[in-house]
């Protein structure tokens, strides 16, 4: 892609990400986009239909760097496949990548729109259930998709809670790290 279209695509993106921690999705305009991308709605016509696209956009660069960052860890820290590790190594994937697109917190986006909390929780739902397909066998008594996103759905709620809560990341990551390496070590999986 030429470079004069990724700088604009970018601040497009950017000044939607920035206007949505001001502001609900319904609220923010497409003219809005534009001032604060410095750019015309030509522009931005030229390559979003509209501000939903955009925002589907956004989410595609999130799960493409999740999972960039997801295969260095397990390059780096987890050549043996370990389950546990695998899982850990998600957790710190998505975290850090929040981390970069959301806020200075690392938290992930409960805050934002409604609409970039959905497309966001549906990719995070799809990565877990993806990498347990690959590394694990679930207790057959639970169906795989469904366990999956219980646990992605748990790890999230928990994640929020503990924002709203005003705990730090740290903390906040240590005690998910934990949790789920208890049960991943229980009866639920075929380790």
């Amino acid at each position: 892609m030429d470079k004069r279209i990724e700088k604009t695509k970018h601040m497009i993106k950017s000044a939607m990400l920035n206007l949505m921690k001001k502001k609900s999705f319904n609220k923010i305009t497409v003219k809005e986009i534009c001032e604060n991308a410095f750019t015309s709605r030509i522009t931005f016509y030229t390559y979003y239909e509209n501000k939903n696209e955009l925002v589907e956009d956004i989410a595609a660069d999130i799960k493409d760097e999740i999972m960039t960052h997801y295969e260095q860890l397990q390059i780096k820290n987890n050549a043996s496949n370990n389950i546990i590790q695998a899982h850990i190594n998600i957790i710190d994937s998505i975290l850090e990548t929040e981390q970069k697109y959301f806020d200075n917190t690392g938290y992930t986006p409960h805050t934002i729109s409604p609409e970039m909390q959905l497309y966001y929780f549906e990719y995070i739902k799809q990565f877990v259930a993806d990498i347990e397909t690959r590394l694990v066998r679930i207790n057959p008594d639970y169906p795989e998709k469904l366990f999956s996103a219980f646990l992605a759905g748990g790890v999230w709620a928990y994640i929020g809670e503990a924002e709203a809560s005003g705990r730090s990341l740290q903390d906040t990551r240590n005690e998910v790290k934990s949790l789920l390496t208890e049960i991943l070590k229980s009866k639920l999986y075929d380790l």
